[in-house]
Parts: structure tokens; sequence; C-alpha cells
């Protein structure tokens, strides 16, 4: 597992490969399990948008809602995406504030997230 953030930690991004066989068409269904789940640990807060970017075997599927916290509402992606070694699971989270910003900056990263040889 990876973690990224500012020196702060209120804006990061995380990794995780789920090691396993997966089809990248596989990877919507996968999404719609996790929105339901998260949708059931917070249920005042709704899935704002989910949706599959990319093609063939560069499909990133992502959703993302607003999570209220103790020190402010939280914008919180998850995405996911197929590669080699299994299904690896991104989140991105930031302030209710930075939302606007950071969701044109995450999209564009997503539809770069390439597989490379090793």
């Amino acid at each position: 597992e990876w973690v990224y953030s500012n020196e702060s930690g209120d804006i990061s991004i995380t990794f995780t490969l789920e090691k396993g066989e997966i089809k990248p068409e596989e990877v919507p269904e996968v999404r719609d399990v996790l929105s339901r789940e998260m949708k059931r640990l917070y249920p005042a807060s709704a899935i704002e948008e989910k949706k599959t970017i990319g093609d063939g075997e560069n499909l990133v599927s992502t959703f993302s809602m607003d999570i209220p916290l103790i020190d402010g509402d939280c914008y919180h992606l998850l995405f996911l995406r197929a590669v080699r070694e299994g299904l690896v699971i991104g989140s991105f989270d930031c302030s209710i504030k930075e939302k606007k910003q950071w969701q044109q900056i995450m999209m564009q990263i997503l539809e770069t997230l390439k597989e490379t040889d090793a």
C-alpha cells in the first residue's frame, strides 16, 4: 500500500494492489459494490458521480462523495484499475473547500494511468 500526502495531511492519495485475476470490463461492477458499501457506511452522503474513463486495458472506474467529518466535510474519490497482478484500488481525499480544483486535476491524473513493463 502506498500513501502520499501533503505536509499537513489534509490532501492525500492512496494506492493498494489487490492481487488476483480481474478483467478490465469487470472493474465497474467492483466499483458499484464498493460504492454501495460506502453509502452504507455514510448514509448521509450521496454518491455524486460514477464513471468509467479510458478504453481497452486502460479503463479506470471511479465514484466520489462528500463525507462529513468532525473538522469539516471531505471530498472522497475512489478509483479502480485492472493491472496484470490484480486490481489497483486508489483513493483521493481533500477538504470540500478544495474539491473543485482537485476534481479536474484528479481526472487528468486518472486519464494518464498506464501499466508499464517492469
